[in-house]
């Protein structure tokens, strides 16, 4: 994991980026990336913008048994959300 701090003066008031390597059975790496972004760039405003990015890499989700794995993950990963 890495944070980053931004100054007082800065657009980006904080960023995360934290890398997962073999998650779950599913999954075999992740990429998560955490941004703060002022609202303004004036350091009294106190409003913020979080933009989230994230990526996984999965294996063995190809062809017939892979297409049922694929389900089972996809739903799994949509119910815990």
């Amino acid at each position: 994991m890495v944070t980053v701090r931004g100054g007082p003066s800065d657009p980006v008031a904080n960023a995360i980026a934290r890398k997962q390597l073999y998650s779950t059975h599913y999954f075999e790496a992740g990429l998560e990336i955490s941004v703060c972004v002022r609202e303004g760039y004036a350091p009294k405003l106190d409003g913020i913008y979080l933009i989230q990015a994230m990526g996984s890499e999965q294996a063995g989700l190809s062809g017939l048994k892979g297409s049922i794995v694929r389900k089972a993950a996809v739903d799994r990963a949509v119910s815990n959300l």
